[in-house]
């Protein structure tokens, strides 16, 4: 196969894509971390939204994606089953490691953690769900 050839095959641009999110990003971000650690949320936040905007206008994307219930009925009890054991285990293998940190956060930072419990879903897990799930696999 010629390398025109290549360039020009359906999946280059996947691959291509996939390479800088999740190879190129990352380490141009660690590069610069001294510079954005305060900025890592915003970005996030950001780009997620800008994410969310590009999907919506998309005709082609089918928003049933962005809020399948049948789909979630489906695994949430896997789901939580998943989670419970994982949340033990690694407790279990925190504790071990280091027993005096294990609840340091919620005993002397109350506060500070229910805003983390609260925020972080929001704010940092949900925009890299679209940004890294939604976003990305509707553009194959």
């Amino acid at each position: 196969m010629e390398l025109s050839t290549i360039y020009r095959h359906p999946s280059f641009k996947i691959w291509l894509e996939l390479a800088c999110l999740f190879v190129l990003t990352p380490i141009l971000l660690w590069s610069i971390k001294p510079i954005i650690a305060d900025w890592v949320l915003p970005i996030v936040t950001v780009v997620g939204a800008l994410c969310l905007t590009l999907l919506i206008k998309d005709r082609r994307f089918k928003r049933f994606r962005l809020t399948n219930k049948i789909g979630f009925n489906k695994r949430i009890g896997r789901t939580l089953l998943l989670f419970l054991g994982l949340m033990l285990a690694s407790t279990f293998v925190f504790a071990l490691i280091n027993p005096d940190g294990l609840f340091v956060m919620p005993s002397q930072w109350p506060k500070a953690w229910l805003l983390l419990l609260l925020l972080y879903p929001l704010f940092s897990a949900l925009p890299q769900e679209l940004i890294f799930r939604t976003f990305f696999f509707s553009s194959i």
